[in-house]
């Protein structure tokens, strides 16, 4: 299980997340879709523990 709680992200004045929250559960399946620039590279890179976000929490199983 991933569980994110408000997730925020930006690049300098560049605010790219804010208060962002949700939960994947076990076994579940997400698309993640979005215009370029969204931010949905730096999501993946901050769920893979490759960057960090500029503030707020996220939790995921050890075996993930």
């Amino acid at each position: 299980m991933i569980t994110v709680n408000h997730l925020t992200v930006d690049f300098g004045k560049r605010l790219l997340f804010d208060d962002v929250s949700f939960v994947i559960g076990d076994k579940e399946r997400v698309a993640l879709v979005g215009k370029n620039g969204a931010g949905k590279t730096t999501l993946l890179k901050i769920l893979a523990g490759e960057e960090q976000p500029t503030s707020g929490t996220l939790s995921k199983n050890r075996e993930l």
